[in-house]
């Protein structure tokens, strides 16, 4: 959380903006540091996504999606594996079924509500988002934009906690050159730290860092 605090304001709403791709949502938030921890982006991250993001603000964020409607798309989306060539010809077959209904669902929805169907769909077989597609399609525009903005909230909790795991220690641009600058300026002291203190040495590397 320290290293996402120590961001520039630039480097900070285009992280956001890979969570979630709306930009007055992302402006909002960056705007929110520094957070405590996790839970506090997390909170603020939802409180302006329900409360202050607008209905174009949300269709904006599915906007940032790939549209996925043929069969190539949803093959590679939902690759099937399979331990032997029969059970893997027999799958492909079973796959080639799903996919096509998926694909004819994903055209019948966008037509019906003008947005792609967003669904979180980490861990869930073509099977699974097939069956919730159905269940949704019946509803009404306005019930259906809730059910998209509640999958798209999940999407960007999942991105900002892999992030924060995962990809939160990489150093952005501005932040290596600052990195860089304080080794710089630690080597060039070499020469004359040598003769002082503990408390003025530790004084000097404040300084550096400050």
């Amino acid at each position: 959380m320290e290293r996402f605090n120590a961001f520039s304001h630039e480097e900070a709403v285009n992280v956001l903006y890979e969570w979630c791709a709306c930009r007055s949502w992302a402006e909002r938030v960056a705007n929110a540091r520094p957070f405590e921890n996790s839970s506090t982006l997390r909170d603020l991250a939802r409180q302006v996504w329900w409360r202050e993001t607008t209905v174009a603000g949300w269709l904006e964020a599915f906007l940032g999606h790939p549209k996925i409607g043929d069969l190539e798309d949803l093959h590679r989306k939902f690759h099937g594996k399979a331990e032997d060539s029969e059970q893997a010809a027999a799958l492909a077959t079973n796959d080639q079924k799903v996919l096509q209904e998926l694909a004819n669902y994903n055209r019948a929805y966008d037509e019906k509500f003008g947005h792609i169907f967003i669904i979180c769909a980490a861990g869930k077989s073509a099977e699974t988002v097939l069956s919730e597609i159905k269940k949704r399609l019946p509803n009404t525009p306005h019930m259906e934009l809730a059910n998209a903005a509640g999958e798209q909230m999940k999407i960007t909790e999942a991105r900002l906690h892999n992030f924060l795991t995962s990809r939160g220690m990489a150093e952005t641009p501005s932040m290596q050159r600052r990195t860089g600058q304080i080794h710089s300026h630690l080597v060039q002291g070499m020469c004359f730290c040598r003769h002082l203190s503990a408390v003025e040495l530790a004084a000097k590397f404040v300084l550096l860092i400050d």
